[in-house]
C-alpha cells in the first residue's frame, strides 16, 4: 500500500494540501534502516514513520477521541474537517484514484486549499474573539468587535467556524435576558435594569441588543 499508492507522485502532491495522520494498531511489520535522500534513516518499514510505535499511539488517541468508529480494517481513509474534526468522508479503496476522489470531494467542502501564513492571517480574528471569550469574564463587546466583517474568503470551514463563535456568543446573550426576565418578574428592577443596559452595550448591533432595550422600555412603563 505504501510503495503503490502512498508513495505516488501524485498522492504526495496532494499531501501539501492536507496533513496526513497513520492511526494503525497492528506493529506486527517491522523497522529498518533505510537511506532518504542521501542520509540513513531508521524508519517504519510500511509507513516511513520514525517508528512504528507512533502510528501505534496515534492509532489509541483517535480511539479515544472517538474518531474512529466503526472502522473495522484497513485501509480506511478517513477524511475529517481540520476544525471540529467532524468525520467528512470514509473511503476503503487502495488506488491512487480512490484517494485523489476522495480528496477533491473534499475541498470542495472545505474551500481551495490556501499556505499556512495565509490561512493564520484570515483566521486571526477568530483567535482573538475565542481569546476574548475565554476565562471567567469573556468580553462579548470586543469578541463581536474582532468578528465585524470577517472574510473567510471563501474557507466555508472558517465561515462554519465563525458562525460557530457567534451562536456562542448570542447564547449567553439569550441567557443574560432569561435572567432579567426573572429579576424582573421577582420584582428586581434596579438589578435588571443594570443588567438590560450591560446586554445592550455589549451585544450591540444584535436581536440581543432589540430585545435589552425593550424590555428596558417595559420595565420604566410598569
Amino acid at each position: 500500500m505504501w510503495k503503490t499508492v502512498f508513495s505516488h507522485k501524485d498522492i504526495i502532491k496532494l499531501s501539501y494540501d492536507f496533513v496526513a495522520v497513520v492511526g494503525h494498531g497492528n506493529t506486527a511489520h517491522k523497522e529498518g534502516d533505510y537511506v532518504v535522500n542521501g542520509k540513513k534513516e531508521h524508519l517504519c518499514e510500511v509507513y516511513n514513520l520514525p517508528n512504528c510505535k507512533s502510528h501505534e499511539d496515534m492509532r489509541n488517541e483517535m480511539n479515544r477521541r472517538n474518531l474512529l468508529p466503526g472502522v473495522r480494517g484497513t485501509p480506511t481513509h478517513i477524511v475529517y474537517n481540520p476544525h471540529d474534526l467532524k468525520e467528512i468522508s470514509r473511503e476503503h479503496g487502495q488506488s491512487v484514484s480512490a484517494i485523489e476522489k476522495q480528496i477533491a470531494a473534499a475541498q470542495k467542502t472545505l474551500g481551495k486549499p490556501i499556505t499556512w501564513k495565509d490561512y493564520s492571517k484570515t483566521r486571526k480574528p477568530l483567535d482573538e474573539a475565542r481569546e476574548l471569550l475565554s476565562g471567567d469574564k469573556p468580553d462579548y463587546r470586543k469578541a463581536l468587535r474582532a468578528l465585524k466583517g470577517f472574510d473567510a474568503k471563501g474557507m466555508k470551514a472558517l465561515e462554519l467556524e465563525v458562525e460557530q463563535i457567534k451562536n456562542e456568543i448570542l447564547a449567553a446573550g439569550e441567557k443574560g435576558l432569561a435572567d432579567a426576565r426573572e429579576l424582573i418578574e421577582a420584582g428586581d428592577k434596579g438589578k435588571a435594569t443594570k443588567l438590560l443596559r450591560t446586554l445592550a452595550r455589549d451585544f450591540a448591533g444584535t436581536d440581543i441588543e432589540s430585545e435589552a432595550k425593550k424590555l428596558l422600555a417595559e420595565a420604566k412603563a410598569e
